[in-house]
């Protein structure tokens, strides 16, 4: 996929007017790159809305001749969220949204570009956020920074190669799934980001659980986001409330990566799950409910 940031309003140097000039630059992108998502940084709300229309347009009937799916990514309130998906920066929501949501996140502390002696974020916190993320029906955007020479740095790569290897395992408890009803619950605190609505370094546990579920609804996903503690019964009462719920269409549960069996019992208040002896993740546990 080719994702462009979009040019800015910096005023050139040519004789163009900067509106028109803006214009051309992003017709230019579409007409040579055909990118799948384009994303603006802001201010976009200093255009008049017939550019912003215009540039929409050209992009969308140029994404019918190449038959592709392409979407435009906004901030604030840039962009009708009818034709342009929202982004929080370093954030998220605090709540499930009916409209497909996006954030963009940095694997260092804060810096988006290479910064020699820069802090990184662990992993583990990256893919919980990220976990909350998709719960709540949104998608990440994941910064990673390399330097002048183009390589990507250990520790970055390091953090990579970490989150793919759950993604690996897991994956099927994100990609192409849906949002339950509600998008969890839990004792983590939704602290306010530095940017944009939630913060995207919220320090979660195994006493936060997400729900996804699957786009055939034959599966529905839990997650932990920590690794409970073995033989311990939890009990989940946020099941009984779904068109998927537990008492009428649950054939098994199993652990996610392994297909261990897990034990289940529904009893019409809460749907009780016995966590295994071992093979839960350390990062983010999942349980698969193999549905009818």
């Amino acid at each position: 996929m080719l994702q462009i940031r979009a040019p800015s309003l910096l005023q050139p140097t040519y004789s163009i007017p900067p509106l028109q000039y803006w214009l051309a630059q992003v017709n230019e992108v579409v007409d040579e790159y055909s990118p799948d998502v384009i994303w603006f940084d802001s201010w976009m709300n200093m255009l008049p809305e017939s550019y912003r229309q215009e540039m929409a347009a050209h992009y969308f009937n140029h994404a019918q001749k190449t038959n592709q799916q392409v979407v435009t990514v906004h901030k604030h309130n840039d962009m009708p969220m009818t034709l342009s998906v929202l982004d929080f920066e370093q954030g998220g929501r605090r709540d499930l949204h009916p409209m497909p949501w996006m954030t963009d996140i940095t694997l260092g502390q804060s810096r988006w570009s290479y910064i020699e002696g820069e802090t990184y974020k662990d992993p583990a916190l990256v893919i919980r956020n990220m976990i909350d993320v998709w719960s709540k029906n949104g998608t990440v955007l994941l910064n990673v920074s390399p330097q002048a020479n183009g390589i990507i740095n250990q520790q970055q790569r390091s953090a990579l190669k970490q989150i793919g290897q759950w993604l690996e395992t897991h994956g099927e408890a994100v990609y192409a799934t849906r949002p339950f009803d509600t998008y969890g619950y839990g004792t983590a605190g939704n602290q306010a980001s530095s940017h944009d609505g939630q913060s995207a370094k919220i320090a979660y546990s195994a006493e936060d659980v997400r729900f996804t579920v699957a786009k055939d609804g034959k599966a529905m996903y839990v997650f932990f986001l920590g690794k409970p503690k073995p033989s311990s019964l939890v009990k989940i009462k946020a099941l009984g409330r779904h068109r998927y719920a537990p008492h009428s269409a649950v054939q098994k549960v199993t652990l996610l990566g392994c297909n261990q069996e897990i034990e289940w019992l529904d009893d019409s208040y809460s749907f009780n799950l016995t966590m295994p002896k071992t093979g839960m993740n350390d990062i983010a546990t999942v349980f698969k409910l193999h549905l009818k």
